[in-house]
């Protein structure tokens, strides 16, 4: 929704976000950054970044929900097969659990 905001639980209560900070930073980069240490982003924010794929006006919301949906459960197990392929080549899973792993390592220190 444009009315959307976006940010990080642990920043807002004044603490640094440890493991989200790895999908955020994992998705956008260093833009992310003002994400982990408080910063509230409004969606064109979040889409100009990356964040998010699309804004639309709340009340297309639904209706753009449910046209996705149609579009994903019509490719049955494929469009999961894409998403795995986009994940392995994007940096793959092992990557970001050992990303993971140094960020619950720095957040139990």
């Amino acid at each position: 929704s444009s009315e959307a905001t976006f940010a990080t639980p642990g920043a807002l209560r004044g603490r640094f976000c440890h493991t989200p900070g790895v999908a955020v930073l994992d998705r956008v980069g260093w833009r992310g950054m003002d994400l982990l240490l408080g910063e509230t982003w409004g969606a064109e924010q979040a889409l100009a970044a990356g964040l998010v794929s699309r804004v639309v006006a709340p009340d297309a919301l639904h209706g753009v929900a449910q046209q996705l949906a149609e579009i994903w459960s019509a490719g049955g197990g494929e469009v999961m097969k894409g998403k795995a392929l986009a994940l392995a080549t994007l940096g793959g899973e092992e990557g970001l659990r050992e990303r993971y792993s140094v960020a619950e390592a720095a957040m139990v220190e």
